[in-house]
């Protein structure tokens, strides 16, 4: 796990734990989709998960699947949303 990020460190034990049955870590670069982490049902569940966890709202013209699909890019966006760790 990065401890580097705080944000993305709990972003990615969110999705090891979730997704994975605890089997990480995950790399803050890996391509969520396209290594199948999570598909378009799980992108929800994460998204709704987000915006509990951090206490931000998504909004609606910034969910789009190229902006969370590393672990550092769901980090930026939780950032840019006002979330933090």
């Amino acid at each position: 796990m990065g401890d580097q990020d705080p944000v993305a460190a709990r972003v990615e034990r969110y999705l090891v734990d979730q997704f994975l049955g605890g089997e990480g870590p995950l790399e803050h670069d890996l391509d969520l989709f396209a290594e199948g982490v999570i598909d378009s049902f799980g992108f929800m569940l994460l998204l709704s998960w987000i915006q509990d966890a951090f206490g931000v709202q998504v909004r609606m013209r910034d969910i789009t699947m190229d902006r969370f699909d590393t672990i550092a890019k769901v980090a930026d966006q939780v950032r840019a949303a006002g979330g933090r760790a």
